[in-house]
């Protein structure tokens, strides 16, 4: 159901970023880039597998979900091409 919500997310926001340079408005493709590797990042924290004992694991997994995701997904100003679509 998570993974469900992160591709949904990411095809949403793909989708509105072709609308607006369609139209002929400026849109940068590193945004879509921030924007994909923070869903890939919260989707890796949320459901995959982590790399080491349990104490790293879900540490790591406060990284990712926490600080890491959130900050790409700011960059990528979601709320911005939603206004601007």
């Amino acid at each position: 159901m998570v993974a469900l919500a992160g591709v949904l997310a990411g095809v949403a926001y793909t989708l509105a970023a072709g609308r607006l340079r369609r139209r002929g408005d400026g849109w940068p493709r590193r945004r879509d880039g921030a924007f994909g590797t923070g869903v890939a990042l919260l989707l890796w924290g949320w459901c995959g597998p982590l790399p080491g004992g349990p104490f790293t694991e879900h540490s790591a997994r406060h990284l990712l979900v926490g600080m890491a995701a959130p900050v790409l997904l700011v960059l990528a100003r979601p709320l911005t091409l939603t206004l601007r679509t």
